[in-house]
C-alpha cells in the first residue's frame, strides 16, 4: 500500500480509502452489517487506513459500523467524517462532531 502525507501534517493516508456510504443502509439497498464490519477489518488489515463516513450515511449507522469494525484497531485507521449541510453553524458543527465520536464509539 502506498501512503501520502496529509498536507503539512505528519499523518500518512493510504492512497486507497474505504467509503462507507452503502454501509449506512439507506442507499443502493444497503449492506449486511456483518459483511460491512468484515470488509472494514479486511481493508485495515491490508493497509487501508483511510476510512470515509458521514453523519448522514444511514443517520449515523455507517459510523456505528465503523466503530464496531475498528474496536481494538483504532490506532490503525484515520476516520474522515462529514457534517451535513444543515449543520454548518459553529455550535451545530461542534455537536455533529461530538455525536459522530459517540456514535462510532472509537473516539469518545
Amino acid at each position: 500500500m502506498d501512503y501520502r502525507k496529509m498536507g503539512n501534517s505528519n499523518i500518512l493516508l493510504s492512497e486507497v480509502s474505504l467509503g462507507c456510504w452503502v454501509m449506512g443502509g439507506d442507499y443502493w439497498g444497503g449492506a449486511d452489517d456483518n459483511d460491512s464490519v468484515e470488509a472494514i477489518i479486511e481493508a485495515v488489515e491490508n493497509g487501508v487506513n483511510f476510512i470515509d463516513t458521514a453523519e448522514i450515511y444511514g443517520w449515523g449507522r455507517s459510523e456505528e459500523i465503523v466503530g464496531k469494525a475498528l474496536k481494538g484497531r483504532r490506532s490503525k485507521a484515520i476516520i474522515s467524517t462529514k457534517v451535513w449541510r444543515s449543520h454548518m453553524h459553529y455550535n451545530d458543527v461542534k455537536k455533529a462532531c461530538e455525536d459522530s465520536m459517540k456514535t462510532s464509539s472509537v473516539c469518545g
